[in-house]
């Protein structure tokens, strides 16, 4: 048994979406959720910026004593994970292997589109990954720059979202994909407006949506399982560690957790 905090680390609210699942599979630990919102977006750095942002912040976090971390933020994955592993001493997981299991499940035709940011795309790490677990499967990327800004200021379900996915989506036209991965973690927190979007495109195939949250929490579990670290507390305690605006951060995360079932602490710090 191990009641140290897990660590959950993004560049801004999309992690919220594998923080919502963490807490429905591991509702008996404690959670510091670290949101580099002053530097957001990520997706538009250069990828040595998106290294060394991830490095110092999943830092700050160690010093906290954390049991484990989440890198809930595809780009910092792509970019950062393999580097933090190797500098720390804790289990540090990503979101993308977890995506591209799931999608390649889930895919009847073997043809998945991704949409993701723009340097998540460019580093190839989706390519990689899929092509070791099936050569047959046929991937298409799209960079969705405008997305993750527009989810920041609270356009999670509305007519501008949807006309800013419908625009992304637009351009997988003649791509017959049936499995779209969600690539970022900002966008599930918009997977009503992915729905509507994509049922009124009329589809002659049914389009499954990827988001690797539940399956990463999951990893996350057997991992801490296997080690005797779970946690036995029953305070749905998370802490907020944000860089940027903590009220526009706040804003966000009312709307995806409305009940609140949660006791949470909101705190500003610098890097």
């Amino acid at each position: 048994m191990d009641n140290r905090a897990i660590g959950v680390f993004d560049s801004g609210v999309g992690g919220l979406s594998v923080l919502k699942k963490v807490l429905e599979v591991l509702p008996g630990e404690e959670y510091i959720y670290m949101a580099d919102t002053f530097r957001i977006p990520y997706g538009t750095k250069s990828p040595e910026e998106i290294k060394r942002y991830t490095e110092e912040c999943v830092t700050y976090l160690y010093n906290k004593n954390i049991k484990a971390l989440i890198i809930a933020c595809n780009t910092a994955t792509s970019y950062g994970l393999d580097a933090v592993k190797e500098l720390f001493d804790i289990p540090i997981i990503g979101v993308v292997d977890h995506a591209c299991m799931d999608a390649i499940e889930l895919t009847k035709n073997k043809k998945i589109a991704l949409l993701a940011t723009e340097a998540t795309v460019n580093s190839k790490i989706y390519d990689k990954y899929i092509r070791a677990m099936d050569s047959e499967v046929v991937l298409k990327s799209i960079g969705a720059p405008d997305l993750v800004l527009a989810i920041e200021e609270s356009h999670t379900d509305d007519e501008y979202i949807e006309e800013l996915i419908k625009g992304y989506l637009d351009e997988f036209n003649g791509f017959e994909y049936d499995t779209l991965i969600l690539g970022c973690t900002h966008y599930p927190l918009a997977r009503d407006a992915f729905k509507r979007v994509i049922k009124n495109y009329n589809y002659d195939r049914k389009i499954r949506l990827v988001d690797p949250a539940y399956s990463t929490v999951l990893s996350l579990e057997s991992i801490l399982s296997k080690e005797d670290s779970l946690g036995d507390l029953n305070t749905k305690r998370v802490d907020f560690l944000i860089t940027g605006d903590v009220d526009k951060f706040n804003k966000v995360f009312v709307n995806t957790f409305p009940n609140k079932e949660i006791k949470t602490t909101f705190k500003n710090i610098k890097i």
